[in-house]
C-alpha cells in the first residue's frame, strides 16, 4: 500500500462504508472533505476526513511509534419518508457506527477504533440537510524510522 499508514486508515474507513453504502447512502462515500452541499438529487451522503494523528514515541530509540490518528465521519441526510433531515442523518451515523465498530481494526491497519463523540449539525446551504459527525481515534504503530508500514 502505498501513502502515509494515517492514509491508509482513512482509506480502509472509506472501503468498509462504500462496501455497504449503496443500501445506506446513495450519495456514496467521499474521502475528504465536502467543499459544498450534498446535490440535491441524493438523500444521503457521507465524507470520511482525516483529521489529525498524535504520536506516542517508544521510550527506547528505534522502538516503534504509537498513534492516535483522528477520523471524522460526517453523515448529512435530507429529510426522508416523515423524517426531517436530522432524524435521517441520525439514523445514518448509527448505521454507520455499528459497520465501523464491527471490524475496529479496519482489516488489521489499527489496533484499535477507539469512538470519541458524535456532534450534530445542520447545512447553512441547504435547511433540508441534517449532519451528524461522529469522530474516532485510530490506534496503530508503525516503524521509528517510517510513517507509511
Amino acid at each position: 500500500m502505498a501513502g502515509t499508514r494515517h492514509r491508509q486508515i482513512r482509506n480502509a474507513a472509506v472501503a468498509a462504508l462504500s462496501a455497504i453504502m449503496p443500501a445506506l447512502a446513495d450519495g456514496g462515500v467521499i474521502p475528504g472533505r465536502r467543499g459544498r452541499p450534498v446535490p440535491e438529487q441524493f438523500k444521503r451522503q457521507v465524507h470520511v476526513y482525516l483529521d489529525a494523528s498524535t504520536i506516542e514515541r517508544a521510550e527506547f530509540s528505534g522502538q516503534p511509534d504509537d498513534w492516535m490518528t483522528r477520523l471524522r465521519i460526517e453523515c448529512a441526510a435530507r429529510a426522508n419518508a416523515g423524517q426531517t433531515g436530522e432524524d435521517n442523518a441520525d439514523d445514518l451515523a448509527n448505521e454507520i457506527y455499528a459497520a465501523l465498530m464491527a471490524d475496529p481494526s479496519l482489516g488489521g491497519l489499527a489496533m484499535d477504533l477507539v469512538p470519541l463523540g458524535i456532534n450534530w449539525d445542520t447545512e447553512e446551504a441547504d435547511a433540508s440537510l441534517g449532519v451528524t459527525q461522529l469522530a474516532f481515534d485510530a490506534k496503530h504503530r508503525t516503524p521509528a524510522n517510517s510513517i507509511s508500514a
